[in-house]
């Protein structure tokens, strides 16, 4: 994914990995006081994360990526 090699391949599998992750183990609406708001804050750091996700996952990782470039060397791509 750094590379930007199968990185919408990628985003989408972290994508679905990090849901289920989310709501379980940062459920931070089932706790009170000082636990809560660290969870609250991991919860919405995930969140954060998933919608980076679903943004290379939905437009790629760029021009600059393994992807784009193997692309624009592939002779059928045109």
């Amino acid at each position: 994914m750094l590379l930007g090699f199968r990185a919408r391949i990628a985003s989408w599998a972290l994508v679905l990995f990090l849901i289920p992750t989310t709501l379980i183990f940062h459920n931070f609406w089932t706790l009170q006081g000082a636990a809560r708001g660290p969870q609250e804050i991991n919860f919405d750091r995930n969140m954060a994360i998933i919608g980076g996700l679903l943004f290379i996952g939905q437009f790629g990782a760029g021009p600059y990526s393994v992807d784009a470039l193997r692309a624009s060397k592939d002779p059928s791509s045109a």
